[in-house]
């Protein structure tokens, strides 16, 4: 089956009841359900999807072009599955999630899965699927800065 991974970061001040007299319960330019949003589509079919707790090792990052490898403790860990081999990852750190939601249409066999990130700011994008709370950054890569 197809994989969409999709990060979302809801808007708190989104008004249903302003969207609903105003767009028909939609959302407009000036009423946004979201701050923003960013999907993945693996390029390779996936068997199934496993969502766990625990911590992530990280050790294909570059940092000033060294390679580095970190231990990321507290996480919401999406791993994707493949003939028996995990193929790809996305995280979000436990405290900056909110929820998360998995959809599939058969028709299709495309599976969607969701991760809403709490409406807060203090927090780093590492590559394309990790989102890292500030204060979970390890000390080893705050040394590279």
């Amino acid at each position: 089956m197809r994989l969409q991974v999709t990060f979302k970061q809801p808007n708190p001040d989104f008004d249903q009841k302003y969207a609903n007299q105003y767009h028909a319960g939609k959302e407009s330019n000036e009423n946004m359900k979201h701050n923003w949003s960013k999907g993945y589509e693996l390029s390779v079919d996936i068997d199934k999807v496993i969502l766990k707790d625990g911590a992530l090792l990280v050790d294909n990052l570059l940092v000033n072009e060294e390679k580095v490898e970190l231990n990321l403790p507290s996480m919401k860990i999406l791993e994707c599955v493949s003939e028996n081999e995990v193929v790809s990852k996305f995280a979000v750190s436990k405290d900056l999630l909110k929820k998360t939601q998995k959809t599939y249409n058969e028709k299709y066999d495309i599976m969607r899965f969701y991760f809403y990130l709490n409406p807060r700011e203090d927090y780093v994008q590492l590559g394309e699927n990790i989102y890292l709370l500030e204060s979970d950054i390890p000390k080893e890569l705050l040394e590279f800065k």
